[in-house]
C-alpha cells in the first residue's frame, strides 16, 4: 500500500506527540497562531478523554482526536486558515458528542471566534 502522507507523531506511550505536530503544522503555515490550535487541540483531546473514560469506542492507536488532527493536517497542506484548522481538529469530538454543542457556544478561549 502507498503511504501518502506522514504517520502522526507518537510518544514512547503510544500518545500523540502535540508538540511534534503543532511544529508540522506551523512549518506548513507560519501565520497559524501557536497557542490558539494548542489549546483547541487539548480541549479536543480532554474533552475526548472525559467522554471516554467510562468506555472504550475506538480501536487502539486510533481516536476522535487523532482523526481530527489528521483533517486538520490535510486542510493545513491545502492552506486553509487557522479557523478551518481548530474546527476540524474538533469536528470529531462534536460528531461523537463528546464536545457538546451547547457548551462550545458559550467558549470563551483563544482559539474561538468572539
Amino acid at each position: 500500500m502507498v503511504q501518502v502522507r506522514a504517520h502522526q507523531p507518537i510518544n514512547t506511550d503510544g500518545s500523540i506527540n502535540l508538540e511534534a505536530w503543532l511544529d508540522h503544522a506551523i512549518s506548513v503555515d507560519p501565520a497559524l497562531d501557536r497557542e490558539a490550535m494548542k489549546a483547541a487541540c487539548e480541549f479536543a483531546r480532554e474533552s475526548e478523554q472525559q467522554d471516554n473514560a467510562a468506555k472504550n469506542l475506538w480501536a487502539e492507536g486510533t481516536s476522535s482526536f487523532r482523526t481530527g488532527l489528521e483533517i486538520a493536517e490535510i486542510l493545513a497542506d491545502l492552506k486553509l486558515d487557522q479557523d478551518s484548522l481548530i474546527a476540524a481538529v474538533l469536528y470529531r469530538g462534536v460528531r461523537e458528542g463528546h464536545i457538546p454543542l451547547p457548551p462550545l457556544a458559550s467558549v470563551s478561549a483563544p482559539w474561538w471566534p468572539s
